[in-house]
């Protein structure tokens, strides 16, 4: 695991903690990643120290330390007994004395300040980090109604039923209820977290004084939450879950039965009610939470990555690469359940689809293009998105029908040459599509065959969506 993965496990398992919702199974991988990494375990003390002192300076009521001698917090104050009664901390107290006296001789060294000056010191630094804090900390702003996209779709409060509208603000307590053709999103002023609702569902608005707390009574919700403050997570309760978040983009869907989390960015921190189990479930991954059902993150399957750019000046691959906003800022972005794209509005697009083939079987496979269109495939030998090469294209055409695409799925000239892949391993491919204006409708198929079968397009449980995370390689 990652040195970013471990810094999110130890910020979720931090907040279990200071929550009192560590299981049996959490306390030790607390510990574990704590004693792997002193330093980590100097930053969380000095973060909360840090913490107390400016709830001492500026008298934040609300502050997660609470202590009233800010100068005298002590390890045992911060972490739970299980936890550093195996942790050495001298090494710690070693290192700041260091500091304090660097090695000169005798007469050369500075004479240590003061109790009283430390903390005036430390006052002062607290107050500017505390107005750091609060202008560059996620502004955690009144929810409200950002988009409404049926009449029917409610708040109820106190009793009452009121039409959601844009810009409606929330209060403690509302659920905001979408109906069988509508759609609803949520925002929190200039922060950039939001939640889409589906249609059918029923949201519940907790709390957001201390933390955005919701509860997802029934249906599905899609949300962008950024960066939360330490200790601060967002938290969404379902009948079956309790989701912890610190910062991801991720799906929740919640019926009678089960609920399931899907993320695409980050990690989440997944716990059962009924038993109290948990699982980090990171980006590319799923988990259910149900009676009766293992609870595990699991690969996301049955999906493909889609990107559109729309407007391209051109029919060829290489025009789409030209397009102003390639390849990061798409005019669309969503998931499909095949290789092949959906209806357009516009006559001139670009398409990119990308993500991971997942062979069933070990074999030597032919991939094949057909589109009404330009088309190319590319391919790699890994997971990797670096290794990819091109395996197979088809230039633009005369205008071509949606049975004429899948007829040409044994067209020679759209064949790749064999390509030897391993079952269960993930492999990396990326698809480039351009329709140009007076091509007929849009069309695109992948197929490949091996020795001895017929060509078919992938089936859905060999593909997995890629997943696109800040900051990684493209």
């Amino acid at each position: 695991m990652n040195q970013s993965a471990n810094q999110n496990e130890v910020e979720t398992l931090t907040q279990g903690y200071l929550e009192g919702s560590l299981t049996p199974s959490e306390s030790p991988r607390l510990l574990a990643l704590l004693k792997e990494d002193p330093a980590r375990v100097k930053l969380i003390l000095a973060n909360l120290q840090t913490d107390a002192l400016i709830k001492e300076v500026v008298d934040q009521s609300d502050w997660v330390v609470r202590t009233s001698t800010a100068a005298a917090l002590s390890a045992d104050e911060i972490l739970p007994a299980i936890l550093i009664e195996e942790i050495d901390f001298s090494a710690l107290s070693a290192s700041v004395e260091t500091l304090a006296q660097p090695n000169l001789p005798a007469p050369q060294r500075w004479r240590v300040p003061s109790r009283r000056t430390w903390l005036l010191m430390a006052a002062c630094i607290a107050i500017l980090l505390s107005i750091a804090f609060l202008l560059l900390s996620p502004l955690e702003s009144t929810p409200r109604v950002a988009s409404v996209a049926d009449a029917q779709t409610t708040v109820e409060r106190a009793g009452q039923t009121l039409a959601a509208s844009k810009g409606m603000r929330f209060a403690s307590g509302d659920v905001l209820k979408t109906d069988t053709n509508g759609t609803a999103a949520i925002n929190f002023g200039r922060e950039q977290t939001q939640i889409e609702l589906a249609a059918n569902t029923e949201l519940k608005i907790l709390d957001w004084k201390k933390s955005k707390r919701f509860e997802l009574q029934a249906g599905e919700i899609k949300a962008t939450v950024a960066r939360q403050r330490w200790f601060r997570a967002m938290v969404v309760i379902t009948p079956q879950a309790k989701v912890t978040v610190l910062g991801t983009e991720f799906v929740l869907s919640a019926t009678t039965n089960l609920t399931r989390l899907e993320v695409r960015k980050g990690q989440v921190r997944l716990m059962r009610q009924s038993d109290g189990k948990a699982v980090q479930v990171a980006a590319g991954s799923y988990a259910i939470a149900a009676a009766g059902s293992e609870l595990a993150a699991l690969p996301i399957t049955g999906k493909v990555l889609r990107e559109v750019w729309r407007h391209v000046q051109g029919s060829e691959v290489h025009d789409l690469r030209l397009q102003p906003g390639f390849p990061d800022r798409p005019d669309e972005r969503g998931f499909l359940a095949a290789l092949e794209t959906l209806k357009e509005t516009n006559d001139t697009f670009g398409v990119r689809l990308r993500g991971y083939l997942i062979p069933d079987e070990t074999d030597d496979y032919t991939f094949i293009v057909s589109a009404n269109g330009a088309v190319a495939l590319w391919l790699s030998e890994d997971e990797s998105p670096e290794n990819r090469v091109r395996i197979a294209q088809a230039s633009a055409g005369a205008q071509s029908s949606e049975a004429t695409v899948r007829a040409s799925f044994n067209a020679t000239q759209r064949q790749s040459a064999p390509v030897r892949l391993e079952r269960g391993r993930r492999y990396y491919f990326e698809v480039l599509y351009v329709h140009g204006a007076g091509q007929g409708d849009p069309a695109l198929k992948v197929a490949w065959t091996r020795p001895g079968h017929e060509a078919e397009e992938i089936p859905s449980e060999c593909l997995a969506p890629f997943i696109t995370e800040r900051g990684a390689k493209r």
